[in-house]
């Protein structure tokens, strides 16, 4: 099966998406880019289930392998450099000397006691590393039926939760002192993918291409306005998701272009070194009345310049490693 570029045409615009609302020169704009993260959440869930699907004989430790080869490299790197800029800058958040072990290991936003983190937006590799195991551990496990019916328990217990509590997508409780929300809101997440890449493909009846601009045009609409529109969002990225599994996606389409391919290949390193950046940029740069539109361009011109350069360094060191 061809690889779905749609996929990481989605990506790549929801990675600006959150940088850009990280940078917080669009506020009264963009009100709610955090919730792209929803996105990667249940696609994450989607790739698991059609990882799952494709090779039924890969253990549980050697999927955690794979994803850790995948994530850890340029996520260490962005660490050290996020270290240094905050060291420099005296803004390190630590309290416990154990806080920056965790996350170095990726275990910051699990719940665990005395846990920090100076690279925030990575709390959605924090909840990944450790979710996406757990799910691929009941698909190998449970039966199709069980898998499923745990899946819906946990994601309507989730949402509800979420739903009853605030009308903001974004909490960060902890519940009796060991249910933290983030994380359960991801892993609830990464079922909804699951289930989505189990699910058949939208036909023709249903116009697919029409559903796919459609739930686009919402999202787009949904993070611009003000207002209590969180999870009506979280639906129609769902809706997304669903329709770029159908053979006539527009997107996939134009996920084909060859450009899509060289960005592509950076958007993961983007996501996890622009908060360093923008730490220097808000430090230095902000408070110099320098126009909104042109400071984001600069921020996001950065951003991939130390994107480009950690993929580069870690793509040179993982062959020499692997031989060691």
């Amino acid at each position: 099966m061809s690889r779905n570029k749609a996929f990481d045409l989605l990506k790549i615009f929801f990675t600006i998406v959150i940088v850009v609302h990280h940078t917080g020169y669009f506020a009264g704009i963009l009100n709610r880019g955090y919730i792209a993260v929803e996105f990667f959440f249940i696609t994450s869930g989607y790739f698991l289930y059609q990882t799952y699907k494709k090779d039924k004989s890969l253990s549980t430790v050697e999927f955690f392998k794979k994803r850790a080869e995948r994530l850890y490299p340029e996520y260490w790197f962005a660490f050290v450099l996020i270290f240094f800029a905050l060291t420099a800058l005296h803004a390190l958040p630590y309290q416990n000397w154990y806080s920056p072990i965790l996350e170095f290991l990726m275990l910051h936003s699990i719940g665990l006691p005395g846990a920090k983190a100076m690279n925030n937006p990575t709390w959605y590799l924090s909840v990944l590393i450790t979710g996406s195991p757990i799910i691929f551990y009941m698909l190998r496990k449970l039966s199709r039926k069980m898998f499923c019916i745990i899946a819906l328990i946990v994601i309507v217990i989730t949402y509800l939760y979420l739903v009853t509590h605030s009308a903001n997508i974004e909490q960060w409780d902890t519940v009796g002192y060991v249910f933290f929300i983030p994380f359960w809101r991801g892993l609830a997440d990464m079922l909804i993918g699951t289930l989505l890449a189990q699910v058949p493909e939208p036909s023709n009846r249903v116009y697919p291409q029409i559903l796919e601009c459609c739930s686009l045009a919402g999202v787009l609409l949904f993070l611009m306005l003000p207002g209590n529109y969180d999870y009506l969002t979280v639906i129609l990225i769902i809706l997304l998701v669903w329709s770029l599994r159908s053979g006539e996606s527009v997107l996939r389409r134009i996920g084909n272009v060859s450009i899509i391919d060289r960005f592509g290949k950076y958007q993961y390193s983007v996501y996890v070194n622009h908060a360093s950046v923008l730490w220097v940029f808000q430090t230095y740069m902000s408070s110099r009345g320098i126009n909104a539109w042109i400071l984001t361009f600069v921020v996001l011109l950065t951003v991939f310049v130390v994107a480009v350069a950690d993929k580069t360094i870690i793509d040179k060191i993982k062959p020499k490693i692997a031989m060691l």
